[in-house]
């Protein structure tokens, strides 16, 4: 297979990184991974498999990172004097997940592919399915989830005190201090 770096900007001027896997032999077909909270495009060593399955059936597959990617992460501008974004796992907003997906089709669409899979892993499942019912994109002609979470059954199993939290973080927000992280684990490793 045939392996490429690329930057990918969003409609809101970030930059995404990713690696494109492609079929020796030409393809109009490609399968868009997203990955799960704080993951990455090379964080889950299935993707090595999956890259080489989907590679060895005739599909590219770009696997690129999302604004939710690693704990915390610097976002640049595609413009060299812009500002950077402070965003990562911390600090994103789960609907801003269509923005990411979107770039991730628009670039599959550029370079020459006209059959779409997009396919999400963990909280990645969710974004994809969450993309598909806000944007009705009909460049999407198959959707593919796995392992797929429940994260608010997940906060409250995990949490004992995942009411109190919640409302922490409600309060933090109203007092304009949203950008402020939980002074304590929510759950899980992160």
């Amino acid at each position: 297979m045939k392996t490429s770096f690329h930057r990918i900007p969003t409609d809101d001027d970030i930059v995404l990184q990713g690696m494109l896997f492609a079929p020796e032999t030409e393809t109009k077909k490609a399968y868009l991974h997203t990955h799960g909270m704080a993951g990455s495009f090379y964080g889950n060593r299935f993707l090595d498999d999956l890259s080489k399955g989907l590679t060895d059936s005739g599909y590219a597959f770009l696997s690129m990172n999302n604004r939710g990617h690693d704990i915390i992460a610097d976002f640049y501008s595609p413009d060299p004097n812009g500002k950077s974004r402070r965003i990562g796992n911390a600090y994103e907003k789960f609907t801003e997940s269509v923005l990411d997906i979107k770039a991730g089709i628009d670039f599959l669409e550029k370079a020459g592919y006209m059959e779409i899979v997009l396919g999400g892993h963990s909280l990645g499942a969710n974004k994809a399915a969450y993309y598909i019912i806000e944007s009705k994109d009909a460049r999407v002609k198959k959707l593919v989830l796995m392992s797929t979470p429940d994260m608010a059954g997940l906060a409250e199993k995990e949490n004992a005190h995942h009411e109190q939290t919640l409302e922490q973080a409600k309060k933090l927000v109203a007092e304009g201090k949203g950008e402020e992280l939980l002074p304590e684990i929510f759950f899980g490793e992160y």
